[in-house]
């Protein structure tokens, strides 16, 4: 594991003040209590503006717990929990979508219908 605040910190002091970044932890926060205690460290900087997936994205009461304890948007991989869990217990605030251009089109219809903002993550030649 390495020093996150150590490299944030010579990230933002090389950049512009207007330089952000979202993290993405994969889920490798563990749990809930991991998860708030250290991402409140984090909410220092404020160039960090969004954090992605920082525990296991089935664990909708642990997610739910990060959202409710931090300041910081949350967002996770469409799908997983199922969007209408993710949407019904509001455990996100945004999506990551990933799919061929007609799914795409009805996850971005979904997230539109719930005000939830998302960005595309394609990996590959399709």
């Amino acid at each position: 594991w390495y020093d996150l605040h150590a490299a944030l910190q010579a990230i933002f002091a090389v950049t512009p003040p207007q330089f952000i970044l979202d993290l993405d932890f994969n889920g490798t926060l563990d749990n809930a209590a991991n998860a708030v205690k250290f991402l409140q460290t984090v909410e220092q900087y404020e160039q960090v503006t969004m954090i992605e997936s920082p525990i296991p994205q089935q664990d909708v009461a642990g997610n739910r717990q990060i959202r409710q304890r931090i300041n910081r948007p949350i967002a996770m991989h469409y799908g997983n929990p199922p969007i209408m869990t993710t949407l019904r217990e509001d455990v996100a605030d945004g999506f990551v979508l990933c799919a061929g251009a007609l799914n795409l089109r009805k996850q971005a219809h979904i997230c539109e219908e719930h005000n939830k903002p998302f960005w595309l993550q394609l990996v590959g030649t399709g």
